[in-house]
């Protein structure tokens, strides 16, 4: 009954009316500041599709070189969905990686050390723990990856209230895009029809050839 007033609670907040859409999504950018193909990915922290889809999405962007290619930039957002008892949890651990951070790799290993170990806060895993406990299992999971950040001080964080809010503004972004379910990928603007199954190679050709295709306008 505890995990259903906790999601029930802050699904409200995600739905509210007066809800605030945030400035600044949860997530990170990579790439060219001036693109000609412009890559956005919206994906539920622990969702076993999720993590599948950008493993794969994520190996395509390596291979086309993102880093120094010209002509291509992505962002990641992150889309917590009330289904899953903890996403919100996951996703306020991004915020509180975002707003301490001194390093900007930390957040792009925090979601990667998420996405390896979503099964830890799965609902089956989860079902007979409290916010608090959960809470603490993931502060032990990024002090173990990172260990400039203490315990105690990512808990704290973890269970303000505050950031749970801001959890679900992210949700709201999402659905402002028009996302309903996560991952949900768009290319200038355009959402990509079945992109969630796309394999590394498909990857790499729908992105060339959509680079081909903008060459000859």
């Amino acid at each position: 009954m505890l995990k259903f007033l906790i999601t029930l609670t802050i699904f409200s907040l995600s739905l509210s009316a007066d809800q605030k859409i945030p400035i600044a999504p949860l997530g990170f950018s990579v790439g060219s500041p001036t693109p000609k193909i412009y890559l956005e990915g919206f994906f539920n922290l622990i969702d076993p599709n999720s993590s599948k889809s950008f493993t794969n999405f994520w190996s395509a962007l390596q291979k086309l070189d993102i880093d120094h290619n010209p002509n291509l930039r992505f962002t990641f957002y992150v889309s917590p969905e009330p289904t899953y008892y903890f996403s919100f949890m996951t996703s306020t651990g991004g915020r509180y990686i975002s707003k301490n951070s001194q390093n900007p790799n930390d957040e792009f290993l925090y979601y990667q050390t998420i996405f390896e170990n979503y099964e830890t806060f799965s609902n089956a895993k989860t079902v007979d723990q409290s916010l608090n406990q959960v809470a603490l299992t993931l502060a032990k999971l990024i002090n173990s990856k990172m260990p400039q950040y203490k315990v105690d001080d990512i808990y704290n964080g973890l269970t303000t209230l505050s950031y749970l809010e801001e959890a679900a503004d992210y949700g709201a972004f999402a659905r402002s895009r028009g996302v309903v379910v996560a991952p949900t990928y768009f290319i200038n603007e355009v959402q990509v029809d079945g992109a969630s199954s796309f394999t590394t190679d498909r990857w790499v050709n729908y992105i060339n050839q959509f680079l081909q295709m903008n060459a000859k306008l």
